[in-house]
């Protein structure tokens, strides 16, 4: 994945050096063979990363001395054009579209909007498959269970779709009229209490218009019950946890809601039914087991989202059937099959081929969900892997705003350039293809069918990190982060307070950095001294008061950008 590297140079850097060797009298000729040598190492590294995940350790470490090297010419490229920029610029500063977007030409006649809504719509149908049923007897749990607090535990294994029919749910119009206040809790695997009781008042507080409660952030865990206990005392209310895994993370939660006789309930989503029925206080009527699809369900799922609702073509029925036993009732199996097929032709050959690869992927690894959505990560063109790839750095479970993933994607330069498209509408695509082969979870949409909000799955983004950080695309710190520094790394994500940051530490290759829930800024704030040659810097996770005075040490020889609290701007210097 190295080649995202080498393409920037080439599109960002060689032009500029060219640029500025043409001011000083100086000679292209060797810039366009470093150029040349680059394409080729892209070339190399392209057909190497179809065979990365199975080559020997004699592949695995040439490929990786290749990628160093392509790591090193962008650091000696950024040092020379820095250099010549000091010795020939007056310090001017331009101030730049927020949007960080291109202002090439729309073609008016491509309806792309309609496009979307069309997909919007589509997938709206492929999620309403074998759910219903289970919506109605989700249903008559929440409204029908007595007027005191009740727990109910939505178990099944991993994506069989609990999430998805908690959410359809709570979001019924007849569940937001009965109940007054509304929250969804993703529960993080590492769990921060103080955060998941934070959260859960601002969301409180924030439907109901109220102030925050004076002095919150530093409140204590007790002292943070108490405040939603009070808030809550007269209340009949509904709070999704989602994703709960251990009976002692529920007993820290419990407390803090009290059993009034107001029919409120608490719904749990979990992969454990040791956790589902601790939760619900060993009522078995308030457990329910989520089952996978039947054969028949499966099939309508397969044909919705590899066909866009036509049937199966005969000449298919026997390898789709044998596919969806592979898949096993589990939707997001399924979805993600069915998305990658629909892209490729309905040639038999082709399918028994993807038939057979699942087989011996799935007689290696067991995992099947994981190998199912991997395949179609590998599948994808190589500018969506980079964006996808990307989307490591945020944490677990978290909410993407996608008007800030797509800004961040243009400026890393991920996103390909089309005639007659601008680039966002080029990343909006790029979204739209991540959701249609299940590789990211829509949340919410725009009304012109653009996606708003997304999350990335739990299973890939397991994968993707590990990827990521083998490659030195990316690295990770903060509380509990046990992941070691790695100094050839070019972008850091920082989740949470980063308990263990050495001031040693150099920041000097970080061509990226953001930081997500920090609570404390003094840590962030001295590595960034050390860095210079910074394209992305996120600081919206801070509690910043003031322009961070680290940042005018930054030397930046691109337009870069920078999101500070709710502050955004784009210099070039």
């Amino acid at each position: 994945m190295a080649d995202v590297v080498i393409s920037f140079v080439v599109q960002n850097i060689t032009p500029k050096l060219c640029e500025k060797l043409r001011e000083v009298g100086g000679v292209e000729t060797d810039v366009e063979n470093i150029r040349d040598e680059l394409d080729r190492m892209t070339a190399f590294l392209k057909d190497a990363d179809s065979v990365m995940e199975n080559s020997d350790t004699g592949m695995t470490n040439w490929v990786n001395q290749v990628r160093q090297v392509a790591h090193d010419t962008e650091d000696v490229l950024d040092k020379f054009v820095l250099g010549l920029m000091k010795n020939h610029q007056d310090g001017h500063q331009r101030y730049l579209n927020p949007a960080g977007g291109s202002n090439s030409h729309v073609d008016t006649s491509f309806d792309f909007a309609n496009d979307i809504r069309g997909d919007a719509l589509l997938e709206e149908e492929v999620n309403l498959v074998g759910i219903q049923r289970s919506k109605s007897e989700l249903m008559r749990l929440l409204m029908e269970n007595g007027s005191g607090l009740s727990v109910i535990s939505v178990t099944g294994t991993a994506g069989v779709g609990k999430s998805a029919l908690v959410r359809k749910v709570y979001d019924d119009a007849a569940v937001k009229k009965q109940f007054l206040s509304h929250a969804w809790i993703t529960v993080p695997r590492l769990i921060i209490m103080e955060e998941i009781l934070k959260d859960l008042i601002r969301q409180l507080f924030r439907e109901t218009k109220e102030e925050f409660p004076e002095g919150m952030n530093t409140m204590n865990n007790s002292q943070l019950k108490e405040v939603i206990k009070q808030f809550l005392q007269e209340k009949r209310y509904v709070i999704v946890f989602d994703d709960l895994r251990q009976t002692l993370e529920w007993d820290a939660i419990k407390c803090a809601f009290p059993n009034n006789s107001s029919g409120s309930r608490l719904i749990v989503t979990t992969r454990d039914n040791a956790v589902a029925s601790h939760s619900s206080m060993g009522i078995k009527e308030n457990v329910y087991t989520l089952k996978p699809l039947t054969p028949k369900q499966s099939l309508t799922l397969f044909c919705l989202k590899t066909f866009r609702g036509v049937p199966c073509p005969s000449y298919l029925e026997e390898i789709t059937n044998k596919i969806l036993e592979r898949c096993a009732g589990v939707p997001l199996a399924i979805k993600s099959v069915g998305g990658f097929l629909a892209t490729k032709s309905n040639r038999l050959d082709e399918w028994e081929m993807l038939n057979r690869s699942l087989g011996s992927e799935l007689e290696r690894d067991n995992r099947s969900l994981n190998v199912i959505l991997l395949l179609s990560f590998n599948d994808l063109s190589y500018p969506l892997k980079y964006c996808l790839l990307y989307m490591a750095v945020y944490p677990e479970y978290h909410l993407i705003k996608c008007n800030s993933l797509i800004r961040l994607w243009i400026m890393e330069g991920f996103v390909d350039e089309k005639e007659g498209r601008t680039a966002e509408q080029v990343a909006q695509g790029y979204l739209m293809e991540l959701a249609n082969k299940n590789l990211i979870q829509v949340v919410k949409c725009k009304e012109n069918g653009d996606i708003k909000s997304c999350r990335i799955h739990y299973f890939l983004r397991e994968n993707l990190l590990r990827k990521a950080k083998r490659q030195s695309f990316l690295m990770t710190v903060g509380k509990n982060s046990n992941d070691q520094w790695n100094d050839e790394a070019r972008r850091l994500s920082i989740h949470g307070p980063w308990e263990n940051f050495n001031p040693h530490r150099s920041g000097k290759k970080l061509r990226s950095l953001l930081a997500f829930g920090a609570t404390d800024s003094s840590s962030v704030l001295e590595l960034l001294k050390s860095c210079r040659v910074l394209k992305v810097l996120d600081l919206s996770g801070l509690p910043l008061k003031s322009f961070p005075e680290a940042m005018l040490h930054i030397h930046m020889f691109k337009s870069t950008m920078f999101l500070v609290s709710s502050y955004q701007m784009e210099l070039e210097l």
